[in-house]
């Protein structure tokens, strides 16, 4: 490597560490670094819930530079995180001024803000930006903040802060961890953007007839009548983005591909790390669910992926997923004759660098997950799932933030009328009376962070994720390595697949891939690996919504996985 290489590798930073207490949402009691508990200081003669102003007065009563909210957060960020009547308005206006919010509705909320009178900064986010799906008290949020950060310390032995957000906390260890074979070159920004727009993330799909064919996609049907089925079986991908990760993933420099180039790179060596441009049409003897993702045209964004013979689409595919579709058949087609080959159309192509930019810092959250089973599988199982689940979150959103998109910025204003006239496609916040007390919108990103910026990554990740559900490696229980037959969506009958929804799919019968190694099953623990998480006995009604199968799988989960389960 030479010296400008060596200079150009972004280097990690030592996290910050700034005084941070842990409080709770009701009532803003709490504990701060050191464990010593931590009285409520209310405005006003409140005696019931704690405001915004209470939890920020609380935490600054105690030179607090981070407040950690944990509890029962609210789903709505704007029904806590903003001021929800005159009163409290008036309260919150006298001692703080915003600096910046992150309110969108599903992801964890943050906000900054400064305190007039003193002119001290404090930040607020929840625990479950690190903590996802764990209702935590501040006591447990502490313990697991600092457990955490002990687990990460002592596999990368430095003195190491956790940051605010995993994937900032992520992409630090990313750098810490690329091997020195990998130069970390920053991506174009153009063939970034292509790929960035041109990629699904999970593929959702609900395979299950609704009755509403006027909303379904031209070229996609249903595989599964609405009606009664059997029984409804969960399985789920044990740590899929980690489990994908083999080989070379490739990553920048990448280079535009001609639609010849593209044409003779698949064909001189279809695992080159690659995205393709293609004009594909569903063979007509096709019968299963598809296999090319294309995006949706009916005024929803995210993508489907087609499945009606003789319907023939243009996108863009990731070399993963178009070797899966031409080894399942789809360069072929019947004429009256026999099999007449009809090659999949090359329009173009990107070609990435045959590098591994990230498999030695999947070992090392992989290495820190092992570290924590240890530490806590048999003296407290809850804790094992907090820490395991808290790192596996790290990475997925790591993995999301490579490819992210312009941020989005909310600003309150109290008043609709104080809304600048040259913004442009906002949302407005309103609190419980209706009041519009803020609004939020896309903010233009001049340019990417070229240190972070990596969709190409991102992109093969959630490629090779979205083909290893499709087709996944089984173990052989005999032998304890790879089998040659494969499990997956594609080896379950297409008429009792329900639906598929990231990592996770659903069916009718148990599969016998899905089981653990120890009932005859191909599931060996490995990351990677898709294993049966619970099996719900029917008869019962074929799931026609999201959330008909969302109420199923958490049924199914608790129910488990009978013993002696086979498959039908």
């Amino acid at each position: 490597m030479s010296d400008d290489q060596e200079r150009r590798r972004p280097a990690p930073h030592r996290p910050p560490d700034p005084e941070t207490v842990w409080l709770d949402i009701d009532t803003a009691r709490g504990v701060d670094a050191a464990g010593n508990e931590i009285l409520p200081v209310l405005g006003g003669r409140r005696t019931k819930r704690a405001t915004l102003s209470d939890l920020l007065t609380t935490a600054l009563h105690h030179n607090a530079r981070r407040l950690i909210v944990c509890g029962d957060i609210p789903d709505r960020p704007q029904s806590w995180l903003l001021p929800d009547t005159p009163a409290h308005t008036r309260e919150f206006n006298k001692d703080w001024h915003v600096r910046g919010l992150f309110m969108l509705v599903g992801r964890p909320a943050r906000g900054r803000f400064t305190h007039k009178e003193t002119d001290r900064n404090l930040d607020i986010l929840v625990a479950d930006e690190w903590f996802p799906g764990q209702t935590l008290t501040p006591v447990q949020a502490r313990w697991a903040w600092r457990e955490l950060t002990h687990i990460i310390a002592t596999r990368i032995d430095r003195d190491w802060a956790l940051m605010d957000r995993p994937g900032a906390e992520g992409i630090n260890l990313w750098k810490l961890r690329t091997p020195e074979s990998y130069l970390m070159e920053p991506m174009d920004p153009e063939l970034g953007a292509l790929i960035q727009h041109t990629s699904p993330q999970h593929r959702y799909e609900l395979c299950v007839d609704d009755g509403h064919p006027e909303d379904r996609e031209q070229g996609w049907r249903p595989t599964v009548p609405a009606g009664p089925i059997p029984n409804f079986v969960y399985v789920d991908g044990r740590f899929m983005y980690a489990g994908s990760v083999a080989g070379e993933i490739g990553a920048a420099p990448a280079t535009l591909l001609s639609a010849t180039e593209a044409h003779d790179l698949f064909t001189d060596n279809p695992w080159h790390p690659a995205r393709y441009h293609v004009r594909f049409t569903v063979p007509s003897w096709w019968d299963d669910i598809g296999l090319l993702p294309v995006k949706r045209t009916k005024g929803r964004a995210g993508w489907f992926w087609p499945n009606v013979p003789g319907t023939t689409y243009e996108t863009w595919v990731d070399a993963a997923e178009l070797k899966l579709a031409i080894d399942e058949g789809w360069d072929t087609e019947f004429g009256p004759d026999g099999p007449v080959t009809k090659p999949i159309e090359f329009l173009g192509g990107i070609k990435l660098t045959k590098v591994d930019p990230i498999r030695g810092w999947v070992k090392t959250i992989q290495d820190m997950i092992d570290m924590a089973e240890k530490r806590w599988a048999d003296k407290n199982p809850t804790a094992t799932k907090i820490l395991t689940a808290a790192l596996k979150n790290m990475l997925r959103v790591t993995i999301g933030q490579m490819s992210a998109s312009n941020p989005v910025t909310t600003t309150v204003v109290y008043d609709a009328d104080d809304i600048p006239s040259d913004t442009e496609g906002f949302d407005a916040i309103r609190n419980k009376t209706g009041d519009i007390v803020a609004y939020q919108y896309e903010t233009a990103r001049r340019r990417p962070d070229p240190d972070t910026w990596h969709p190409e990554i991102a992109a093969r990740i959630w490629a090779l994720s979205r083909v290893r559900t499709l087709n996944t490696p089984i173990a052989d229980p005999t032998t304890g390595k790879n089998a040659t037959t494969k499990g997956g969506a594609l080896r379950i009958n297409s008429r009792s697949l329900l639906a598929i929804h990231g990592d996770a799919i659903y069916t009718t019968s148990v599969p016998t891939w899905a089981l653990p190694v120890a009932q005859g099953g191909g599931d060996d623990g490995k990351d990677g690996r898709l294993r049966v998480k619970g099996v719900l006995p029917g008869p019962l009604k074929a799931p026609q919504t999201g959330s008909e199968r969302v109420t199923l799988s958490e049924q199914a989960e608790q129910a488990g996985i009978p013993e002696g389960a086979t498959s039908d």
